[in-house]
């Protein structure tokens, strides 16, 4: 077999496909020329190096896809590649031109904004991304501002693409093709459709531009900041991401403001990285940059200190931000004589006769050097004096700017239309609500909309510009005395104008799909750059668009406080109800793939009404729905269960309405940490909530926040069952606490649903304990459920024991032991099991749980009905019975449900912005398009090689070998088989693998009601094409210990299906057992 060559590469290609692909799961397109036919592109990224590209061609798209697939495979073997990016573009729109007619058009163009494809034959065989023409600057010069072809550039960028140089036509005439692609992109994280046309052309599609969305690019751009800080506390002052080459230049009024953007994102992250690059860079400030010195009149101030010994303004201006703010978040006011001394150095630089700033002095001798060099100084001025006097009060710091604004009203400085100038009039107002300030900032900007909806480029200024300009005008409409500045003030534009430009800032972001085409994409990925200077990324780039983001964010968030006040006002939250409903055990694997085919998946949880009663479900998920991993992790169990289930399962939850699931339990990590990623990712997609896992401890021990109702509900989920899973610091895995220690699970527990009730009015913890079948919950579940209780948690939902528990009442909280199963694919369930299970529906107040109602389920073969008359009765009788032993007296009805009121103790009501409902995706759930590496194989093993193939119905059976060879004592034994089959057939057949002990044997046979759909479940025989060789692992369970004995257990294969059954078949393959494990096998 061969080795995959990457653990990303078919995920993430399928996920691509399937973001292509029709609802018919076909691939289609329009031939691009008659030559070429279909043509698709194949981008596959890493982290440190450009983007290979690949190209296929074909009659139809799946011709042109298998081309393609197969051409990136082929490529990723030969180089060694490892991608972890993929993008996928099939051409859609062809214009064909002459060359000389190309090159007039890009004379026309702005450089690095011609947004198409070309190739240079009809075949396609020389054509380049529009991606891969920005990135290697193929048609850029930097000593012109149109775009413009560079010879040089694209024989560098051929040479390694095409494996040979090759040069522009020398002809006018000469034809190239034109084209426009439809494309997804997918990495670890997901996949999205790519924008085809316009500004943001090869970038992901955002159909939700929301705070979440907005939050994501501040978090991203600040890591990137962050990480620019070098040990010393100097930046990394910028890249030319092109060819991967630094900025050779340093310039330390941006190291400040750039300081000043960090901190402004740190009040929002909190990050502790961050946090450690801001002191780094304000102590090289401090300790580097800024000078003391002495005025002509003796006074100590201080000075930013440039290049060339130069004082400029602004650089005292932003320091003065830049120490504000960080007094402001930290309460550190440690800089507060420095913040003094920048400010006299500021004032040194005023005429006090008419409020003029000289912009630029020299070092030491503080002559002039420049009196006027850029509008920016002086707003910067203003703005950071004003900062300085919010934070002291000193009445110094305000008569300087209100001198300095006589200057600039009569200057006419609005006509700049500065950000800076809008940030420092905003301030002004605020503490000098005057006309002439207000009518100042409303014509720096009143008459700038045009420019602010039309710019080409993204000018992330203009977004600082609009987001001050916007607090200062919301001031004036709230104000009826001053409310008349507003009267020709078109306001609808000015919000238009301003939505328009933060959207539009987003394709100056540099997405991980376009980040992928440049030298070294991890060095840039996350950032933003300037596109038409050659995409730089330089810190005070990054720090415009993170300043003027993190104001949009503050109002984006602000906005939707604001709904939610109005959404609360509605209802009231101490007497808002809301309905929970908690199901227990979900297993979405094994045969519950074909019962879904056989029953179709409304029907396998549509038979439970009281589901769809609810305003919030949540289950507990026992399994791992993923495609990665193989059986036979350790899970210190002698015949462990390995539960995987396909991602199109995710569908039957979807369809039920399950909003939530736990997936902290002993069946998650069945198939290591990558699966349990891709389960993320998957449930994610799908817009189904997920708590207790995680890519750390932390991070599955993070509460999954949902809405009910009018009510915020956090929900947290911990294991106590399976160690091995647990999560670490840095280790991927479940939310693990022992039941023999329930001081741990208070002291872990409270302080994170303390921190969850600023975001949540109810917390809801669900717990996997406990053993399976045992019919009431033993002493350690009963001290661990109180002492979540004491933790906070407002109830405990309990699963694991396969059987419904009774519930009990601790401090006026419910503690639900065990809700049995809410779906299971166990065959041969007696009547008894199919009673004890049901859903339990929480009504909540603000308070917590104000009632708990118990609705009797039956979880048979793959499906689950809702029980009523006297089956119903009966199992509800049995549950009444055992919460009545935990001293929890419910109350029964006629048609099988059983109440129990409950009064939580009283909680101060706290105002909390309601949560917007949570959107499950039934489109994003699809099926794996191409099978995994790991279900194939190239060739057989020689030690698994059967001596003829055996032909088993349609299937023919080509080796087999088993893992050990050998076994000592119950344990597990593990088959590898390999299968072709010649003609596709539409029918699944299952795998009926057995090991079979001689007669007269007494212990049974292992494998029994195994049968499986091959590799695993993964790709059922439906899927397969004739030609290849499919690659089945399982483990065959041992029967119980009492049935052991000394055997040689012979292999035996047949096939199960709904078409029939073909016999077993017994093989040249037999394994010694030994029952006990100090004994040799005979």
């Amino acid at each position: 077999m061969t080795q995959e060559p990457t653990p990303l590469f078919d995920l993430l290609l399928n996920r691509a496909r399937q973001v292509l692909t029709a609802p018919d799961g076909t691939l289609q397109c329009q031939a691009a020329t008659p030559e070429a036919g279909c043509v698709m592109f194949i981008a596959l990224g890493d982290q440190a190096s450009r983007a290979r590209v690949v190209v296929g061609r074909g009659g139809s798209a799946e011709e042109a896809w298998r081309e393609a697939s197969h051409a990136a495979l082929a490529l990723i073997q030969r180089i060694g590649m490892q991608p972890g990016r993929v993008r996928v573009e099939l051409v859609e729109q062809v214009e064909a031109m002459a060359w000389g007619a190309l090159k007039t058009r890009l004379a026309r163009t702005k450089r690095n904004y011609f947004n198409q494809g070309v190739s240079f034959d009809a075949r396609f065989e020389v054509a380049l991304l529009a991606q891969e023409i920005s990135g290697s600057a193929i048609f850029y010069h930097g000593t012109v501002e149109h775009a413009e072809p560079n010879a040089g550039n694209l024989r560098l960028h051929a040479k390694r693409r095409f494996g040979a140089e090759t040069d522009f036509p020398s002809d006018d005439a000469a034809p190239v093709w034109c084209f426009i692609t439809r494309g997804a992109y997918a990495d670890a994280e997901g996949a999205w459709p790519l924008t085809a046309r316009g500004q943001a052309a090869g970038y992901r599609t955002l159909p939700e531009w929301n705070a979440g969305q907005v939050r994501r690019l501040v978090d991203t751009a600040s890591d990137y900041l962050a990480a620019q800080v070098k040990p010393t506390g100097e930046f990394h002052y910028g890249w030319f991401p092109c060819f991967d080459r630094a900025i050779p230049t340093y310039n330390t009024l941006r190291h400040a403001s750039s300081t000043y953007a960090l901190l402004e994102a740190w009040e929002l992250t909190r990050s502790d990285t961050q946090k450690a690059a801001i002191d780094r860079s304000l102590d090289f400030l401090t300790t580097r940059l800024i000078r003391q010195v002495e005025l002509p009149g003796g006074t100590r101030a201080a000075y930013l200190l440039d290049v060339g010994n130069e004082i400029k303004l602004g650089g005292n201006a932003v320091c003065l931000l830049a120490f504000v703010k960080y007094t402001e978040l930290t309460g550190d006011t440690q800089y507060l004589p420095l913040m003094e001394q920048l400010a006299l150095g500021i004032q040194a630089m005023q005429d006090p006769a008419n409020g003029r700033f000289v912009h630029v002095l020299n070092h030491p001798a503080l002559d002039v050097k420049d009196a006027f060099r850029v509008i920016y100084y002086d707003g910067e001025a203003a703005f950071g004096l004003m900062r300085l006097y919010g934070l002291t009060r000193d009445p110094r710091w305000l008569a300087i700017v209100e001198k300095a604004f006589d200057h600039f009203i009569a200057a006419e400085h609005w006509r700049a239309h500065d950000h800076w100038l809008s940030y420092c009039v905003n301030e002004l107002t605020r503490h000098r609500p005057e006309t002439r300030y207000y009518r100042f900032g409303l014509q720096n900007v009143a008459d700038y909309l045009d420019f602010v909806l039309e710019r080409i480029t993204t000018f992330p200024t203009l977004l600082e510009l609009m987001m001050a300009a916007r607090d200062m005008v919301a001031r004036l409409a709230a104000d009826s005395a001053l409310r008349p500045l507003l009267e020709g003030f078109d306001r609808d534009k000015f919000d238009r104008a301003l939505e328009h430009r933060a959207r539009y800032l987003a394709n100056g972001y540099f997405w991980p799909e376009l980040a992928m085409f440049f030298r070294n994409p991890d060095r840039v990925a996350g950032s933003f750059f300037i596109k038409h200077h050659s995409f730089r990324v330089r810190i005070d780039d990054v720090e415009h668009y993170l300043s003027g983001y993190v104001a949009y964010l503050k109002f984006l968030q602000s906005r939707e406080s604001d709904h939610a006040r109005e959404d609360a006002a509605h209802a009231d939250v101490n007497a808002a109800a809301a309905v929970v409903a908690w199901g227990g055990d979900v297993n979405l694997g094994r045969r519950q793939h074909y019962r879904t085919r056989q029953l179709g998946v409304p029907s396998v949880l549509g038979g439970v009404p009281v589901l769809a009663e609810a305003d919030l479900r949540i289950a507990n998920l026992e399994c791992v729905v993923a495609s990665r991993g193989e059986q036979g992790l350790p899970k210190g169990e002698v015949g462990p269960h390995y539960y995987r289930a396909r991602p199109e399962m995710l569908r039957v939850l979807a369809e039920a309405g399950i909003d939530v699931v736990a997936t902290a339990n002993n069946h998650s990590g069945d198939y290591g940490a990558e699966a349990l990623a891709e389960q993320a990712a998957l449930l994610d997609a799908a817009g189904i909530g997920h708590a207790g896992s995680g890519s750390s401890l932390d991070a599955a021990l993070t509460p999954v926040l949902r809405r009910a109702g009018h009510l915020n509900v956090a929900i947290f989920a911990v294991d106590a069952t399976q160690r091995r899973f647990a999560a670490a610091k840095a280790k991927a895995g479940n939310a693990y606490l022992p039941l023999s220690s329930p001081f741990e699970w208070t002291a872990c527990l409270a302080p994170r649903i303390a921190a969850a009730r600023d975001h949540a009015h109810v917390v809801l913890v669900a717990v996997h304990w406990g053993r399976n079948r045992e019919p009431r919950p033993g002493d350690e579940e009963i001290a661990v459920g109180h002492a979540i209780i004491d933790a906070g948690a407002d109830a405990v939902l309990g699963a694991s024991a396969h059987v419904v528990q009774g519930v009990e009442i601790h401090k006026g909280r419910p503690i639900i032991h065990d809700a049995g199963d809410l779906l299971f694919d166990a065959i041969g369930r007696g009547s008894k099991d199919c009673e004890e299970s049901g859903v339990f529906s929480l009504h909540l107040g603000a308070e917590g749980v104000r009632r708990v109602v118990f609705t009797p389920i039956a979880t048979d073969f793959g499906q689950t009905l809702q029980l009523e008359g006297e089956r119903g009765l009966a199992a509800a009788g049995r549950f009444q019975q055992k919460s009545a032993a935990l001293g929890s007296h419910f109350t029964c009805a006629p048609h099988g449900q059983c109440t129990l009121d409950l009064h939580p103790p009283a909680r101060a009501p706290k105002p909390l912005p309601i949560l917007p409902l949570a959107v499950r995706k039934l489109d994003a759930i699809q099926p794996v398009m191409q099978p995994r590496e790991e279900w194939l194989a190239t060739m057989v093993p020689i030690d698994a090689a059967l001596a003829q193939p055996l032909s088993l119905g349609p299937l023919r059976l080509l080796g087999v070998r088993t893992t050990p060879s050998a076994l000592a004592g119950r344990g597990m034994l593990y088959v590898e088989t390999f299968w072709q089959i010649d003609e596709a057939t539409g029918t699944d057949w299952r795998l009926d693998i057995r090991a079979v002990p001689p007669a007269p044997a007494t212990m049974p046979t292992w494998g029994v009601a195994m049968d499986h759909d091959p590799c695993d479940w993964m790709w059922p025989t439906s899927r397969w094409q004739p030609g290849r060789i499919y690659r089945d692992f399982h483990g065959l369970r041992p029967p119980v210990a009492d049935r052991l004995h000394d055997a040689q257990l012979q292999i035996e294969i047949g096939l199960v299906g709904a078409a029939g059954r073909v016999d077993r078949v017994p093989l040249p393959r037999h394994v010694s057992f030994a029952a006990r494990p100090d004994r040799v096998a005979a």
